[in-house]
């Protein structure tokens, strides 16, 4: 009688109903599928419409990082300028100012960049003479 009672939800269900379980399965499967494709396919040609539209040689994004050391005690600042590409060698510049405006206006003219860009990319070192910050502190 065990027997009977655990088959019998099984003989509700039918034949029909396990046939047609692995039909619907294989169904989903495709559908997901074909819908995955599709998204991935647009994704990629957004990504190539987007490169398409940028400008081919944009020097800001050449430029990794501005190291400036202003050297108040010899009134120059040294800059030097780390390119995104290691193979590159980076470039060095000598501004006979320690002024950080005239600082950062001198680099954007010298790489040709715009004054925002040279601002949010450069890191600054100031050097000043331990002297004059003695005099100042004691005033």
């Amino acid at each position: 009688m065990s027997v009977r009672v655990s088959v019998q939800p099984l003989q509700i269900l039918g034949v029909r109903f396990w046939l047609l379980l692995p039909t619907v399965g294989l169904g989903f499967w495709l559908i997901g599928s074909l819908l995955t494709q599709r998204a991935l396919q647009q994704t990629v040609d957004s990504i190539q419409q987007l490169q398409a539209t940028l400008p081919a040689d944009i020097q800001e994004q050449d430029i990794r990082l501005i190291k400036a050391r202003v050297d108040r005690t010899q009134g120059k600042t040294q800059v030097k300028v780390k390119p995104v590409d290691l193979a590159v060698r980076g470039q060095e510049i000598e501004l006979s100012t320690t002024r950080l405006d005239q600082v950062e206006t001198l680099i954007a003219q010298e790489l040709g960049i715009s004054p925002a860009t040279v601002q949010r990319l450069t890191h600054y070192t100031i050097h000043e003479p331990v002297k004059a910050q003695l005099e100042s502190s004691v005033d």
